[in-house]
């Protein structure tokens, strides 16, 4: 075991371990007949492995059958960002394959022009910093997680907020 912690840490391996450590810890809790599910308390689910925690969890966006964009909350990290989302089906999921949200996104969602026709959309040459306009908002596992669709010229993108409170 301490070979495989050790490989652990090299940047190559840090994937596999992490899904690695889930896997043994998920296990250890079925074969014990605890649940495996998520509270508001533990949005993700679990403790991971009885040996070490995880200090990051991965959120995938995927439309159709294709990862659009990866985002990383690593501990103590209240937020991230989902880029490039466009109208269609979309679901958002740990890397762990749990599905947080299957639904649809809606062109008044993500594309500027048909969520506020006629405004111009903020250039990046704006000094004044982004100004992000929120669409829509979902929140999941009880609140714990807050999801907002903010347009763009060509696609969207999903904030992911943790722990329930906007900023």
């Amino acid at each position: 075991m301490a070979e495989i912690r050790h490989l652990g840490r090299e940047p190559r391996f840090r994937r596999g371990y992490s899904q690695f450590l889930r896997f043994v810890g998920e296990a250890a809790r079925s074969a014990a007949g605890r649940s495996t599910e998520g509270t508001p308390e533990q949005p993700f689910g679990r403790e991971e492995a009885p040996f070490e925690r995880p200090t990051e969890v991965e959120i995938l966006g995927e439309q159709g059958d294709r990862l659009v964009s990866a985002c990383r909350l690593v501990r103590g990290c209240r937020g991230a960002y989902l880029e490039g989302i466009r109208p269609g089906p979309c679901c958002l999921k740990l890397d762990t394959g749990r599905v947080l949200w299957e639904g649809e996104v809606h062109e008044h969602d993500v594309l500027w022009a048909k969520a506020f026709p006629g405004q111009p959309l903020q250039m990046a040459a704006d000094t004044s910093g982004p100004i992000y306009q929120t669409t829509r908002e979902l929140r999941l596992l009880d609140g714990s997680l807050i999801v907002k669709f903010h347009p763009g010229l060509e696609g969207g993108q999903l904030e992911i907020i943790v722990g329930g409170e906007d900023r």
